[in-house]
């Protein structure tokens, strides 16, 4: 290749003599010291910060197998618990997914939440009135308890955090009296279990009638209030520990923005 091929943008070329030519500003070789070691110390706090956080999702699973499983977990000596099937404790529902085909009742204002999304704030999709009348999609609120179905995500678990029409992927469970942090929690950490029990080599789909079957032991009501106060102030620690983390990643995006460009 001719050494005078240069550097081409779009239809934009410059010659090698005049790219090469082309002044470059550098800073002093004490201010490139410093620079480098600003950004090692940020990527030792980014390295740090995300030890931490893995370390206290950890933390979160000991936890959890410790009051679900091992029932190691401190609970009082007056606790009453109780054996029950999820199906005679809970309402269960469904919901389904308007004709692609239909453009009117797709682009209104009613989130679509589909079974990757149950742990978001915001929805890829939205219905009409229309779609949401003329199909199975079913409404659930802030609040409810959505556990997956289908695909990637099935026995994922969580509280909606915004009202919105879900499809036939998800499943939402509202129970009679039980809490329902309580009962993602306990979801949450049998997932696994319900995965290799149901789903051969992690293949294939879960049902409403597979949750609805499933035979848990629950404490009283003031026991399941402890526990969702201590593994949700484990989940607000992780929670900042994220915060904090993302926050160290964009200060250093920007600092290479403002020295490289």
């Amino acid at each position: 290749m001719s050494g005078d091929s240069g550097a081409r943008h779009d239809r934009v070329s410059i010659k090698d003599d005049t790219f090469f030519a082309m002044p470059i500003n550098l800073p002093s070789e004490q201010e490139q010291s410093k620079i480098a070691s600003f950004l090692q110390s940020l990527d030792e706090r980014i390295a740090a910060q995300e030890k931490l956080v893995a370390s206290l999702k950890k933390y979160k699973r000991g936890v959890m197998r410790a009051i679900f499983r091992d029932k190691s977990f401190v609970f009082s000596k007056a606790t009453v618990w109780k054996s029950i099937r999820l199906g005679n404790e809970c309402v269960f529902f469904s919901g389904g997914t308007p004709k692609s085909t239909d453009s009117s009742y797709y682009g209104g204002s009613i989130p679509f939440i589909r079974s990757g999304e149950i742990h978001g704030e915001k929805t890829e999709l939205f219905l009409t009135e229309a779609g949401l009348q003329n199909s199975s999609a079913k409404m659930v609120s802030k609040g409810d308890l959505l556990i997956a179905l289908y695909g990637a995500t099935s026995g994922e678990v969580d509280i909606s955090k915004i009202d919105g029409a879900i499809n036939q992927a998800i499943l939402c469970i509202r129970p009679y009296d039980m809490s329902k942090q309580y009962l993602r929690y306990l979801l949450e950490d049998s997932k696994d279990d319900i995965i290799n029990t149901y789903l051969q080599g992690g293949q294939g789909n879960l049902s409403a009638e597979i949750i609805k079957n499933l035979r848990v032991d629950i404490p009283d009501s003031t026991a399941q209030s402890s526990v969702v106060e201590f593994l949700s102030m484990i989940e607000r620690r992780i929670e900042m520990s994220v915060e904090e983390y993302e926050q160290i990643q964009a200060m250093k995006r920007s600092l290479l923005q403002q020295l490289f460009i």
